[in-house]
């Protein structure tokens, strides 16, 4: 072994010494990594379906599209309103839409009350607890008015001749119309008629398999101006 040869040893044990140390260090600290790596175990959040809050209404939901389901579909109706000008606002533009909406809702009713021989004119239904639907003959037009109770307050939609009387309300009174007659008429959908660009709406009317609609016992035959 030459002089020459000795740093170039050294510098090659020392090279194995600090390998041989990080080596070492480097198995001391492996058991840490897991315990770093359980931290955020410590914010999981367990989910239990039973009792999430939401799982009532899911079911009460669940029930109620069963009870839908359960009826037949008897016809559908279409609707309509005056169309609103080019330069309309937003909230004429809702408006339009809504008067369609109560326009093929009142349609529906009357044509339900035609298949069952009640009065199509100029009568007031009552449909559950909470609603009125008052109907009158205007010469040639129509006017007609539903009194809905909901919030703890009243609220009125009129639609005279296709044009809704007041500003619009919230969307969800509107659908609340229709909740509260059970599942017996549905809005199935809004548009606008691309040729005559008038607000158009689709109601359905759907009554239990088995109904015989002779019977005084639906919800559109409720007349409050019945003795």
């Amino acid at each position: 072994m030459t002089l020459t040869t000795l740093p170039r040893l050294a510098h090659g044990l020392a090279r194995m010494l600090l390998w041989a140390l990080a080596s070492i260090a480097g198995c001391q600290l492996g058991p840490a990594g897991p315990a770093t790596a359980s931290k955020p175990e410590e914010f999981r959040v367990r989910i239990d379906r039973r009792d999430n809050g939401a799982a009532a209404v899911v079911a009460s939901e669940r029930e109620k599209d069963s009870a839908i389901h359960r009826r037949s579909l008897a016809f559908e109706v279409v609707g309509e309103s005056r169309p609103p000008s080019a330069e309309a606002s937003l909230e004429a533009r809702s408006a339009a839409r809504q008067a369609a909406v109560i326009d093929a809702f009142g349609k529906a009713l009357i044509e339900a009350r035609r298949s069952r021989g009640q009065s199509t004119s100029d009568f007031s239904a009552r449909i559950g607890p909470r609603m009125t639907i008052t109907h009158r003959a205007l010469g040639e037009g129509y006017e007609l008015k539903i009194a809905l109770t909901a919030r703890g307050a009243e609220t009125l939609f009129v639609v005279k001749d296709g044009v809704l009387q007041h500003p619009p309300h919230d969307l969800a009174l509107l659908r609340r119309i229709f909740e509260e007659t059970n599942g017996e008429f549905s809005l199935l959908a809004t548009d606008t008629d691309s040729l005559r660009g008038v607000p158009v709406a689709t109601v359905a009317c759907y009554l239990p398999t088995g109904f015989d609609p002779a019977l005084p016992t639906h919800l559109a035959g409720a007349d409050d101006n019945v003795p």
